[in-house]
Parts: structure tokens; C-alpha cells; sequence
């Protein structure tokens, strides 16, 4: 069966944040990302589940909060690491 955690797309971004999170050397907000990462495979995972029900059970729902909460963890990884990306070089300029 198809599996968004397991496809390309899904793996190139869990990828990109992994980068990002390893190269950030401030360990709160390194724990900011990998707890919110963590979160995203969560939910990546559960709308796994939700279309695996809906294949045995035509009665299953899925709703869009697991779509709205994977977007908005989105934006938090992003915002995330864009403010350090900032910061960072906001304090090379200063240097």
C-alpha cells in the first residue's frame, strides 16, 4: 500500500528539516525542531492510518485537522529555522 511517510516527497523534506535541525548549534531551539519534526512524522503517520481505514472500513472519516495540524507544524518548522537562519547572520554582520 502506499505510504506518504515512506514516499520521496515526504522523505526529502524530513530530510531538509534533519539538515537544518543538525546544523543549528543552540540546543532549544534544536529541541524545538526535533520535537516538532517528531510531531510531523506523527501526523504523516496517522493520515497513513486514516486511508488504510478508509480501504477496509467504507464507513471511516477523515477529517482536516490532520491536514491543518501538518501545516501548521510546517509553519513552525519554517518559521523556526528561518529566525535562526536571521539571527545568525544578523550576528556575522555585527561580528
Amino acid at each position: 500500500m502506499l505510504s506518504l511517510v515512506k514516499s520521496q516527497r515526504f522523505q526529502e523534506e524530513y530530510n531538509r528539516y534533519k539538515e537544518i535541525m543538525d546544523s543549528v548549534s543552540d540546543e532549544t531551539v534544536k529541541k524545538k525542531l526535533d520535537t516538532l519534526l517528531t510531531a510531523l512524522v506523527t501526523e504523516i503517520r496517522s493520515v497513513d492510518t486514516q486511508h488504510s481505514n478508509i480501504l477496509s472500513n467504507k464507513n471511516a472519516v477523515t477529517g482536516d485537522d490532520s491536514k491543518n495540524r501538518i501545516l501548521e507544524i510546517r509553519r513552525q518548522l519554517d518559521r523556526i529555522s528561518n529566525d535562526w537562519y536571521e539571527s545568525q547572520r544578523a550576528n556575522q554582520k555585527l561580528d
